[in-house]
């Protein structure tokens, strides 16, 4: 029973086993693929996509910016002097409102003025550090230029500038004009494409530090990432790069980007735990799947073995035909009461001319009445008396020790319900009679004695003229 119950554990731990490993061979499998998919596909593609979107909301404020530096009031109330504040805070005032900008202004070549929608800001000076942008534009050949600045105008919040020259008919330099944006609004518009690309997204400057993330809580040490300075020179050249690296104990995939515009590097990354967050989600529950059906399997055999098992026992000690003991069985209750010194009795009983019955009716029939004789045993007997098929038309008991007067009564009541039994006169048309042996075993007696003894005993029953019950000597 061990070695089965052992072979079946084995079997159940080999099938778990083998799941595992199926499902995290698996696993690696989906894991390689979507690595390479993250590399060379949707990472590039979203970093596309993102670079896309941000282009096109910064070509916003380009576009207006652009329209203010060529807007005819605007270089007319210039040329005319700058006469009359009030109509200039009310255009800048307009284009904040209009277009949500977080500030619009006008610098004046000729005054040095600085107006924004409140009136004069400032007046900007070469010697001024703060006021360098404004004479870096007036000497580009570029029409302009955008940056991210702190606003004086907003308490020193950090904004995206664009700066628009404002150029005369004549071609004379007349002053800069445009809008900025303030960073925040930037970094909402992160967050935006976060969450629609399920990466993270930040904007690296030339000092290799963060200004702008998708993620607050974001604060990339961009100078301790080995290689990277060398990625970002790359990216400064136009260049589109892939780098994946090893921070803090964690896999990241990177996708950088030079915005020329901005003068700003584009960062789009993931991590790896991220992206394969599913697949572990997907083997953790195939794993408790199979942990699941190897359990309810494991219950399952049990069970069902224990219950073959159980039947197979049972199956073995009992006489298929009439639902007894078989004498194997008999000899082993027999040999663990002589082990225990207990005192004993038995019946044995033997039908009279079986053979006869057998030849005249057929074997079928001889069959029905050994079931009837069994029945008649197992209802006239207590349940504690040991009964069993002895062999052919044989019978024994097994009693606890009891009288030879009493153990006589209750063979010879069995000899005579035999006997009696409608049912078995109504099939063989006669009555049935059997010769009983009893006995009860003697100190110091030993198996084949005892029945040595039971058997000359029976055939004396036999010799006698059968239908009677002898007592063994």
């Amino acid at each position: 029973m061990l070695n089965k119950q052992t072979m079946i554990l084995s079997t159940i731990l080999l099938l778990f086993f083998g799941f595992c490993f199926t499902s995290y061979s698996s696993y690696k499998i989906a894991a390689e693929i979507t690595k390479e998919e993250v590399k060379h596909k949707s990472l590039p593609l979203s970093s596309d996509n993102i670079y896309s979107e941000i282009q096109r909301d910064l070509i916003k404020p380009n576009l207006i910016s652009s329209f203010m530096s060529n807007d005819t009031f605007l270089k007319n109330w210039i040329i005319d002097g700058e006469k009359n504040i009030n109509n200039i805070k009310d255009y800048l005032e307009m284009i904040e409102k209009k277009y949500q900008a977080s500030i619009s202004f006008l610098v004046s070549e000729k005054t040095k003025a600085y107006y924004y929608s409140k009136g004069i800001l400032k007046y900007v000076s070469a010697s001024n550090e703060r006021d360098i942008w404004f004479y870096r534009v007036k000497a580009s050949h570029s029409d302009y230029e955008s940056n991210i600045d702190l606003s004086l105008a907003n308490n020193d919040a950090l904004t995206i500038f664009t700066n628009f020259k404002i150029i005369d008919k004549n071609g004379n330099f007349l002053g800069v004009t445009g809008v900025g944006l303030e960073t925040n609004h930037v970094a909402n518009l992160l967050k935006q494409y976060k969450k629609k690309y399920k990466h993270d997204i930040y904007f690296v400057n030339s000092k290799y530090e963060v200004v702008l993330s998708s993620n607050d809580k974001e604060k990339i040490k961009v100078s301790k990432i080995a290689k990277l300075k060398e990625i970002i020179d790359n990216a400064s050249l136009g260049n589109k790069e892939f780098y994946e690296y090893v921070f803090e104990d964690e896999n990241y995939y990177l996708n950088i980007r030079y915005i020329d515009e901005l003068d700003l590097f584009l960062f789009v990354e993931t991590k790896e735990k991220d992206f394969l967050k599913k697949l572990n989600e997907n083997l953790f529950s195939e794993i408790l799947i199979a942990f699941s059906v190897v359990v309810v399997i494991l219950i399952f055999t049990y069970f069902y073995f224990f219950t073959y098992q159980k039947n197979l026992e049972e199956f073995a000690k009992i006489d298929k035909l009439i639902s007894l003991y078989n004498r194997n069985i008999f000899d082993i209750e027999f040999v663990k009461l002589i082990e225990k010194n207990n005192k004993f009795s038995i019946i044995l009983l033997d039908i009279d001319d079986f053979k006869f019955i057998n030849d005249t009716y057929g074997h079928k029939i001889g069959d029905e009445i050994l079931i009837i004789v069994s029945k008649i045993l197992k209802a006239t007997l207590r349940k504690d008396d040991f009964i069993a098929r002895w062999g052919g038309e044989e019978f024994i008991i097994l009693l606890n020790e009891t009288s030879n007067d009493n153990l006589f009564k209750i063979a010879d009541n069995i000899r005579v319900v035999i006997k009696e039994n409608k049912q078995i006169r109504n099939i063989i048309k006669k009555e049935l009679t059997v010769s009983v042996s009893i006995a009860t075993l003697k100190d110091n007696e030993t198996k084949d004695e005892f029945f040595i003894r039971v058997d000359k005993t029976l055939y004396k029953a036999k010799n006698k003229g059968k239908n009677r019950v002898e007592i063994s000597e």
